[in-house]
C-alpha cells in the first residue's frame, strides 16, 4: 500500500541477526531485494545491520566506525583451538570485541551445551592481542555466549591469579571452576593498565540472585537444574572475592549478569563501563536520521519473545517507529502469543519451524 499511494517511498531495512540461519545483513538484502522486485523503481532502500552487544556486534560497527580487522588464533569455548577477529581503527585509536566471535554458543554443537564446561578465555586473548597493539579505548560487545564464568575465564587470560581450594591453577578456567574458587590476584601489572573498556550489553540482569546471570540464561546454555545450584554457589563466592581485592561489589548491579557475568567481573577487576548495546550501536549508524529519512521501517530477529520486549533491537525500532510516527513492520522467523501486536509477521505461521530454520532464505523470499 506504501508502493502504490507514493511515487517513491523510503525504505529502511535495519535486522539484527536470525539466529543460527542468517546475518542481520543478509536478511535485510533479501527483504530489500524482494521489495525491489514487487515495486520495481517505486522504492529507496538502505540496510542497517544492528545489534544489542552479542552476535553481530562487530559487523555492525565495521563500516560506521571504519574498522580494519585482524585476526589471531584463540582458545574457543570448549578450549578448542579456533581464529576469530577484532576490529580497530588506527586513526581513532580504538579496538571493538566481540565477546561471541571466542565464546559464542554457536561455536558449541547443541548436544554438549553446558556452561559448566565453557570458557571466556578466548575473550581475553581478543582483548590482550587488542591492547598488546596499543589500543587503550576498547569497546566490548558481551552477548550471545556460551559461557557462565564469571569473565574469570578472560581475566585470567589477561594476568589474573588464580588458585582453587586444592592449591591448583587450571591452565584454562571454565565455568566449573567457580564452585572450588579459593582466590584471585591482580598481578603488579595490573588487568589492561591505563585502557578504558566499555561494555555493551543487552540484559539487565544483576550478577547473582533470581534474576541473575544463572537464573534467567544458564538454562538457555545447557545447565541443568543441579549445574545451576552449583554455578549459582560459584558466582556468589565471586563476587565476594572480587569485593575484598577490588572495593567493588557487583552482586547487585544492574547488566552485571550479561554474558554470564562477564560484565560483572570486567566491572569489578577492570573498572569497565556498562552501557546498552543498542545505544552504542544506534549512535554509531545514526539510527535517528535513519528514521527520520524512512517512510516505512522494517526490522526483525529471529525470534520475537519475551526477551525482545526487554529492551532488544526488534522494541527499540518499535520505539523509534512510534516516536518519529514512521510505520514500523516486523518479520521474524518465531513468534507465539503475540497477535496483539501490530504488522509482526513471522515464517513460523506460514512453514513449518523446521523449514523456517534449514531455509530461512527460501522462506523470506517466498
Amino acid at each position: 500500500p506504501f508502493a502504490t499511494k507514493m511515487a517513491s517511498v523510503n525504505v529502511l531495512a535495519c535486522f539484527d541477526k536470525f539466529k543460527d540461519c542468517l546475518s542481520a545483513r543478509e536478511v535485510g538484502e533479501i527483504v530489500c531485494d524482494e521489495l525491489q522486485t514487487l515495486f520495481p523503481g517505486r522504492l529507496c532502500t538502505r540496510i542497517l545491520s544492528l545489534s544489542d552487544g552479542g552476535e553481530g556486534f562487530l559487523t555492525s560497527l565495521r563500516a560506521p566506525l571504519s574498522l580494519e580487522l585482524r585476526t589471531i588464533e584463540v582458545t574457543g569455548p570448549l578450549g578448542e583451538q579456533r581464529e576469530a577477529a577484532y576490529g580497530y581503527n588506527r586513526e581513532r585509536g580504538i579496538a571493538v570485541v566481540e565477546m561471541a566471535a571466542a565464546s559464542g554458543l554457536e561455536h558449541v554443537p547443541v548436544a554438549i551445551r553446558n556452561p559448566m564446561n565453557t570458557t571466556t578465555f578466548g575473550t581475553g586473548q581478543l582483548l590482550k592481542a587488542a591492547y598488546d597493539d596499543g589500543f587503550r579505548r576498547i569497546y566490548l560487545g558481551v552477548g550471545g555466549s556460551a559461557t557462565n564464568d564469571a569473565g574469570l575465564g578472560a581475566l585470567h587470560a589477561l594476568g589474573l591469579r588464580i588458585r582453587l581450594q586444592d592449591g591448583s591453577t587450571p591452565p584454562v578456567f571454565f565455568g566449573r571452576h567457580l564452585s572450588t574458587l579459593e582466590s584471585i590476584e591482580v598481578p603488579p601489572s595490573g588487568l589492561l593498565a591505563g585502557a578504558e573498556v566499555d561494555i555493551s550489553c543487552d540484559v539487565t540482569s544483576p550478577f547473582v540472585g533470581p534474576r541473575g546471570a544463572v537464573s534467567m540464561f544458564s538454562g538457555q546454555k545447557g545447565a541443568t537444574e543441579d549445574d545451576k545450584a552449583v554455578l549459582e554457589t560459584g558466582m556468589v563466592r565471586t563476587a565476594k572475592l572480587m569485593a575484598q581485592v577490588t572495593g567493588v561489589d557487583v552482586s547487585d548491579l544492574p547488566g552485571a549478569g550479561a554474558a554470564g557475568g562477564i560484565a560483572g567481573g570486567f566491572t569489578a577487576m577492570v573498572g569497565a563501563k556498562l552501557r546498552k548495546g543498542f545505544d552504542f550501536v544506534a549512535e554509531a549508524h545514526d539510527l535517528e536520521s535513519a528514521i527520520r529519512w524512512a517512510d516505512l521501517v522494517i526490522t526483525g530477529e529471529g525470534a520475537y519473545d519475551a526477551t525482545t520486549e526487554a529492551g532488544k533491537v526488534v522494541y527499540q525500532i518499535q520505539q523509534y517507529g512510534a516516536n518519529f510516527a514512521k510505520p514500523v513492520v516486523i518479520v521474524c522467523g518465531h513468534a507465539e502469543g503475540f497477535d496483539a501486536v501490530p504488522n509482526l509477521y513471522s515464517l513460523t505461521s506460514m512453514y513449518s519451524k523446521e523449514k523456517a530454520m534449514n531455509s530461512a532464505t527460501e522462506c523470506l523470499q517466498g
